[in-house]
Order: structure tokens, then sequence, then C-alpha cells
């Protein structure tokens, strides 16, 4: 990344190139004593973004953003008006002024869980929901490596209560679970059922050596 930079300088570009650098989500690596990234913790869920360009101070920023911010970010940087169709698109551009009492959400249904997850955060607090289990609430100015779950504390249920209003402001948890369940048995069967479907695709990990013997 130091050298496309450095290129960018060299070339003279820099003034009026915007650069984002981000990836995909983390790995929990033993985190917690779990190994994967089907879950909300910050290790796995979180994702790292970079922007450098014109206008862009230096700095960091505590605001939550997500990769829905990258579309309307990447027009703005172009001067192109976004399209009718994009209207009701959750994103907004990192150029503008953005509301740091914004919610940033995340969810997941996909392999190593066996419920619908999701994630919330605003301002200095991050609430995770998993259908049909507890959910979980962490303050992650005092607690930023989310060991301490205030979800079961009395001093913070309307906290609580409050970050699952906003979650089903956005969806009803129950029901977009229930709809991914109902997507991934029709994939199944289109595959041939559960045995011919494990068969596609890459393998999860990595086969071990044949014996020599």
């Amino acid at each position: 990344v130091g050298r496309i930079l450095a290129a960018l300088d060299a070339a003279g570009l820099a003034e009026d190139t915007l650069v984002i650098y981000t990836s995909d989500h983390g790995d929990n690596l033993g985190a917690r004593t779990l190994w994967g990234k089907s879950n909300m913790y910050d290790e796995s869920a979180g994702v790292p973004l970079v922007l450098r360009g014109p206008g862009i101070d230096r700095g960091r920023v505590a605001t939550p953003v997500s990769l829905v911010d990258a579309h309307p970010t990447i027009l703005a940087a172009n001067g192109v008006e976004a399209h009718a169709d994009d209207a009701d698109l959750p994103g907004q551009s990192l150029l503008s002024d953005v509301d740091p009492a914004r919610t940033a959400f995340s969810e997941y249904h996909a392999v190593g869980s066996n419920v619908g997850g999701y994630m919330l955060r605003k301002g200095k607090w991050k609430y995770h929901y998993y259908v049909g289990l507890p959910p979980e609430l962490f303050d992650l100015e005092a607690d930023p490596e989310e060991t301490t779950d205030l979800a079961k504390d009395p001093a913070y249920s309307a906290t609580l209560a409050g970050m699952e209003a906003e979650l089903r402001k956005i969806c009803d948890p129950d029901a977009v679970d229930q709809l991914a369940k109902t997507d991934q048995a029709s994939l199944i069967e289109k595959h041939g059922g559960r045995d011919k479907a494990l068969l596609v695709g890459a393998p999860g990990a990595t086969p071990p050596p044949k014996s020599s013997a």
C-alpha cells in the first residue's frame, strides 16, 4: 500500500485521487477459544477502512462506518449523482459530514452458525442479537475487548431495549432468519440434497496429506 501511495505522489496524482483501503472481515483466531468468523465480536466482524485523498484530514474517526458506505463514497468522489434506484440504499458518502450517532449494522446467516446473527454499533454501544439466544451488550469505550456483557445488568435495561428497537427498525430479525433458512433449504434441494450439497464448492479446510504407506 505504501508503494502505491508513493507512486501516486511521484506521479503528481495524490491531490486528486481518492484511495480507499479496506478488506473482508476478520477472524477470531483462537480469541475466546473460538476459531472462525461466524460471530459478531469485533475481531470477527470488524473491517479496516482507511481513506486518503483531497479534503480528508489525517487522523482517526470514531464514527462507525460500514462497507455499504463505499458505493456512495465512490460516486461522490467522481461527482456522479446517485441513481434513483439507489435512494433506499443504506450507505452514506464518507466525504460528507457523517452523523457520529448513526447506526452501523451487520448480519450473518452462513457457515458456522445455526441461527441468524445481527450486530449494531451506535456510539459507544455494541449490541449482538442471535435468534433464540440471549442478547449481548458492550460498552466499547470502557470495554473495547468486549469482555463484560452488560445485557443481564438491570442498570442497562433501557439501553438494551433501545438497541433492540434500533435493530427492529432495520429488520425483523426472526423473520429474516427464517427467510434465510428457507432459501438455504431451497438451495440444498436444488443441488440434490444435503449429502450432495456438501460436495459443492471448495472444501472448508486443507485436507490431510495421504499416507505414503
